[in-house]
């Protein structure tokens, strides 16, 4: 689980397009969890 979070943190993006992250519910195993996705917006 955190080997695809830091794949999602070290995108080369450019900081203005980061906006701040949101939650998302989504189903690990049968399991819904909440996870934290950063959520990018291009200009």
């Amino acid at each position: 689980m955190e080997q695809k979070e830091n794949k999602l943190m070290n995108l080369d993006l450019p900081k203005t397009s980061f906006q701040g992250f949101f939650t998302k519910k989504v189903s690990v195993n049968g399991k819904e969890t909440e996870q934290e996705f950063a959520k990018i917006k291009y200009a």
